[in-house]
């Protein structure tokens, strides 16, 4: 995520980028690190697995377990690439990064405090 501006498309084959923007992926990629739908998405992941059925669900099955930790880390790169703002899109200034910090810490310690 550190990498920024041209070099992070370089990462990516070529073949890959072009499919991403034909499809809508590349669009659809550029709306969910927006601020406000990430915010959901990463509090929609941690709400939902906290459910006790599909918690302990993801207990008992190797395959839901590892799709609980593909969400979580999905959920968390939109956050993350939403603070360190790797393509420079600048939607958040400094102070409304710590904001939007302390926002993701607010939220999960409500959850926190709801599941025990």
């Amino acid at each position: 995520l550190a990498v920024r501006g041209p070099v992070c498309v370089r990462l990516f084959p070529v073949s890959m980028v072009r499919l991403a923007r034909r499809t809508g992926v590349a669009r659809l990629l550029a709306a969910g690190t927006r601020p406000a739908p990430a915010f959901a998405v990463w509090a929609a992941a941690l709400a939902v697995w906290h459910v006790p059925a599909l918690y302990d669900g993801a207990l008992e099955n190797e395959r839901l377990h590892a799709f609980e930790h593909l969400t979580f880390i999905a959920a968390g790169v939109l956050v993350w690439s939403v603070l360190l703002d790797p393509a420079r899109r600048q939607l958040l200034a400094g102070w409304q990064r710590f904001g939007y910090a302390l926002a993701l810490l607010a939220a999960s310690s409500v959850l926190g405090m709801c599941s025990s």
